[in-house]
């Protein structure tokens, strides 16, 4: 790691308590404004396990289908809301299908990520704009 890198890292780990509580505060805000479409079986959200700690680094809904997806990626985005898909899996990459093989039968991987839609979620967040985000996703599905 270069100098420069190592000198911003230092200065978030010196910070680390702090960024990691308002990135949980975030991530809680995501679950409690969008509780009311969970509860309707619209979207589904990532639980938190018990017991555990998990870092907050992202807040994703799944939707119902590839198709809801894109419509309210697009919705967002005209409300200049960011939200991205996580992941291409490995074996429909590039490299993927250059290098690799795909064993079994695809069940879950592609059709999954098709439908997980990251929200954002970083430091400069504010709990407001959270609400704004689940209020946007709240009236793209009325």
């Amino acid at each position: 790691m270069n100098d420069l890198s190592a000198s911003y890292l230092y200065g978030q780990l010196t910070k680390f308590e702090l960024i990691q509580n308002k990135r949980h505060d975030l991530y809680d805000q995501y679950n409690k404004d969008l509780k009311v479409l969970v509860k309707k079986n619209i979207i589904s959200v990532q639980k938190k396990i018990k017991n555990t700690k998990h870092s907050a680094h992202i807040f994703y809904i799944m939707l119902k289908t590839p198709q809801t997806l894109d419509r309210l990626r697009t919705f967002l985005k005209k409300s200049k809301i960011e939200a991205s898909t996580h992941y291409v899996p490995l074996h429909s990459s590039n490299a993927g299908k250059k290098y690799g093989k795909f064993y079994g039968e695809d069940n879950y991987t592609s059709i999954l990520s098709q439908r997980l839609l990251r929200l954002p979620l970083h430091y400069a967040l504010k709990k407001e704009d959270v609400s704004y985000v689940c209020k946007k996703i709240i009236e793209f599905f009325k």
